[in-house]
This record gives C-alpha cells, structure tokens and sequence, in this order.
C-alpha cells in the first residue's frame, strides 16, 4: 500500500439492535410468527410444496390476496401444519419482546444482506454516520467560522418549501464550510473534487451470521416517561454484536487521523447526551465513543441542528423544522419547546426484557 495511505482496522459493538433495510419488506404471506421465533420461508420451494399437496390454485389466489389470512392461517385452512413445511423455511429468526398477535401480523423490513444471503453494514452507512459526527465536530470546534452559514440555515428554516427540497442547499452550504478544502477546483469550491472526505474511504464490514439477527418491533420511550409500542417489525443486528471493517485515510487529501475522528465522536456524544438524551428518564449517559448507526435513530443523530444552535435555540430550530415540513400533527410536537426537548420521543427497542435505544453503539479502532 502505498506510504500516504493509512489503513485502519475498526470495530462497532451494538449497544441497542441496529437496522440498515434492504429496501424490500416481507408481508405476512412470506413469513410465520411460531412462539418465540420468525420463520422466513423460500416461497419457490414452497410453492414446490403446494404442487405436491394439489392445491397450488388456492396457493396462487392466496398470493393474489384473494385470501386476506396470513401463511399460518392459509395452512390451517388447508390442514396442513406449521412443522410440515420446515424443510423450506429459508432463515429463522429470534423475536426480541414482541407484542403482536396474529391477526395484527404485518411487513418486516428486511436488514441488508449479500448475495450470499449474510447479513453487512455497507461501508456507505458508516461513512454517512461518520460524516454527521465530522461535521458536527467542526461547528462545535470553530463556531464563530460558520456565522454566515448559521445565519443562511436560520433563514432557511423559515421558509416553507417542498419537503424534498427544504433545507438541501442551506446543508449544502455548512459542509462546503466544513470539508471542501482542496482547492481542486478553485472556481467552483462547491464541486465534490474540493471534498476531504473524498479521502476518506469506509470497507463494507465483514459479513454477520444470521444468527446475528433478531426481529425487533419498533417503541417510542417520551420524555415524560411514557412509552408506546408500534405495529413496526424489522431484523436487525442484536446488542453486543461485533461489526467489524476497514477505514482507509489518504493523507494527501483528509486531515483527520483515528485520534482525530476519537475527539470528535466524543465531542458528539457529549452533545448529544447533553441536549437530548439525558432528557428522558431511565435513561443513562451515553459513553464517550458512543455513535448511532442506521435506520430508525431519530432526528437528533441525523443532523447538525444542535451542534450549530445549542440547547434552547436548537428545540426552537427543530419544532421550525417540523411545522415547515408538515410533520403530522398527531405527533404531538408542539409539546416539545413545554418539554425542553425536540423531538420528545425517544426511538427505542426492547431486547430480553431490556429497553435499548434504536442503532447505539460503540466505535473502537483494534
């Protein structure tokens, strides 16, 4: 390798479940809740199965949701038991404190995995985590050299847009501040040439067993203690799983060393246990290499807000942001500025009679 490329071994230890979906979801023909697993079955070969038992006409009007039963239902009506079709279940999981019955049985999102049917954390979703905490390194580090851009995203936040569109180019705007610093392309500094974090390149993990994944349904913990479960099932990666990968530094292009990237995932933590999650009760201090990896976070972890505001004017600038946005009105967040916090729900798991924030995790270079 050559001399100005680094190349550094990394592991993250799940805290709580972790999510990264796959995009495709599997409805409640595909699947069978049975006590305290999931079984996900290969339809192909079940549908080699139905062939055999002469009833593939009602197999395929059951698929065309002529039939609204779930596949446990639709076997019981064909007296065919669960433990019968065992030989083309594709993958089982473990459920993790679920409360669904049956007949509330709806999709699960599926966690990514490679062609080999393994579970992986693209490199993609880890660099994405690590680029919000390097940016939220930087406001916190040198606010007063982000004042113009503060100022743009205060302007910004008034103003009403389509959602897609709203903030794009004011966020644009504070990395162009933060990362484009290479004057490769000096008349256009915005182009992506100008990025050092270009330079700074994230492996896809290695792959995970199956056994790796548990199916979690999704909760929300609030600040004032209350907690609501919702009809949202996704595999994810289970506490106390090790996701390892590589991290590649090309000096020539990316200042930041790991002690560098250590600081500023400390200095993200701090925040974040300061201004939202030391909020909610029962809930403890996140370590100081504390990140949030994946799908389902929440708003907090996603974004720059709070670095570039602080406490108060941060809640003031996230409920903005949730009325500009038109998020609906059953969520309840014009509480938050009463509460001191934005938002006031908490994403959450529950894991062996555990509570776990959704995607917590600790980041170590080995």
């Amino acid at each position: 390798m050559r001399d100005y490329l680094k190349e550094y071994n990394v592991e993250i230890e799940t805290i709580g479940p972790v999510f990264i979906g796959s995009g495709k979801e599997l409805n409640k023909k595909e699947y069978i809740l049975k006590q305290n697993e999931i079984w996900v079955m290969d339809v192909q070969k079940l549908y080699e199965y139905m062939k055999q038992k002469r009833i593939v006409p009602l197999f395929e009007k059951f698929f065309l949701n002529e039939y609204r039963k779930d596949l446990y239902g639709f076997l019981r009506e064909n007296n065919i038991k669960a433990e019968d079709i065992t030989p083309y279940i594709k993958y089982r999981l473990r459920q993790s404190d679920t409360s669904l019955e049956r007949g509330n049985q709806i999709s699960v999102s599926e966690f990514v995995k490679d062609s080999y049917g393994l579970p992986y954390v693209p490199g993609s979703s880890i660099k994405g985590m690590l680029r919000t905490i390097l940016l939220s390194y930087e406001i916190m580090s040198d606010g007063s050299s982000f004042n113009e851009v503060k100022a743009g995203l205060q302007q910004g936040i008034g103003r009403k847009t389509g959602r897609n569109k709203y903030l794009r180019n004011e966020q644009k705007n504070i990395e162009v501040q933060a990362f484009n610093k290479l004057d490769k392309n000096e008349k256009r500094i915005s182009d992506a040439v100008n990025d050092i974090l270009s330079g700074l390149r994230v492996s896809d993990s290695t792959p995970l067993a199956i056994d790796d994944l548990v199916l979690c349904q999704r909760s929300e913990y609030h600040a004032d203690g209350s907690e609501n479960k919702l009809n949202v099932l996704r595999e994810c990666i289970k506490p106390k799983t090790k996701i390892c990968f590589t991290l590649t530094i090309d000096e020539t292009l990316c200042k930041y060393t790991p002690n560098d990237i250590m600081n500023a995932i400390k200095l993200f933590s701090d925040n974040y246990n300061d201004v939202f999650r030391m909020k909610y009760p029962k809930i403890t201090k996140g370590a100081a290499d504390t990140v949030y990896l994946g799908g389902g976070v929440g708003f907090v972890s996603k974004t720059s807000i709070y670095p570039m505001f602080g406490d108060k004017m941060g809640v003031n600038a996230v409920v903005d942001i949730f009325d500009n946005t038109n998020v609906p009105k059953n969520h309840k967040h014009y509480k938050d500025r009463q509460m001191g916090v934005a938002p006031h729900i908490l994403k959450t798991v529950h894991y062996e009679g555990k509570m776990y924030q959704m995607g917590e995790c600790r980041w170590m270079f080995v």
